[in-house]
């Protein structure tokens, strides 16, 4: 059905096989794969945001729904949403710099730089030898003014990567 444009049908289909089937995720994957191909994004989003509950609960968090999510919110420029979803796969994984990265990023496009701020020294908590994360506060610093300290973490950053410096400077300049 979903092959020969059949949208309504196919709908009707998964909808079905959801309800009696409610504890297969395999089903209502299919249903938010079927809306988002539909044209109804609203629907599917309701359905990966339903996976995403159920992948949080899970003692291993596969992130299959959290990505969709993450990808439909940027493109669609719901950062409200995007930041929420980004703020529950940081609480299920809190020492996985990734979901972090994906918070810190959310935050600066909805404008909240002292929330990016904070994303920046968790994951520095979190791996304090990696320097692109120097980067990344410098970069927030800077959006927010602090010149002063955006120069001092690129040149933390620096300093922890030699090998690495004159690319790190090239991205404080283009952070300028």
């Amino acid at each position: 059905l979903m092959r020969e444009g059949r949208y309504e049908e196919a709908f009707s289909l998964y909808r079905s096989l959801v309800e009696e089937h409610p504890a297969e995720d395999s089903f209502l994957l299919h249903l938010a794969w079927a809306y988002h191909d539909g044209g109804r994004l609203p629907e599917a989003m309701a359905c990966f945001e339903r996976l995403l509950e159920r992948e949080l609960r899970q003692d291993i968090f596969t992130g299959f729904a959290y990505d969709e999510l993450v990808r439909i919110y940027k493109a669609e420029g719901l950062y409200e949403r995007l930041i929420s979803v980004c703020e529950k796969a940081v609480a299920a994984q809190p020492e996985d710099a990734g979901y972090l990265g994906d918070l810190l990023e959310a935050s600066i496009k909805a404008g909240l730089l002292e929330k990016a701020v904070q994303c920046c020294l968790r994951m520095i908590e979190i791996d304090p030898a990696e320097a692109d994360f120097y980067c990344r506060l410098g970069n927030v610093l800077i959006l927010k003014g602090d010149w002063s300290g955006g120069e001092d973490a690129y040149k933390k950053a620096a300093e922890m990567d030699i090998s690495a410096a004159g690319a790190i400077y090239y991205k404080l300049s283009e952070s300028y």
